[in-house]
């Protein structure tokens, strides 16, 4: 099961960032998870511009470039990360 992983007031200073067409609403957090978890690979990591309600998919994570996180505030930067093990889906 995929989900992410929230540092919050970051972004990768070292990725391209593509926007994602979406409603600039209240609740972009789980819209624009849910864009980038269905773009599969293609989507490693997102940063939330909080101010400009914007979300942007990212073309790299952090593996092996965990230097190049750094603080933004007003945006958080989530990475795709995988759980194992049993779960229900309810």
């Amino acid at each position: 099961m995929f989900t992410f992983e929230k540092v919050t007031g970051h972004f990768l200073r070292s990725a391209q960032q593509v926007g994602l067409s979406m409603a600039a609403s209240p609740g972009v957090t789980l819209d624009c998870s849910q864009r980038c978890l269905e773009s599969g690979s293609d989507c490693p990591a997102f940063t939330l511009d909080y101010a400009a309600m914007k979300c942007f998919k990212l073309d790299r994570n952090t593996q092996g470039r965990s230097n190049d996180l750094a603080a933004r505030e007003g945006q958080s930067y989530f990475e795709k990360i995988c759980l194992r093990g049993n779960y229900t889906n309810q």
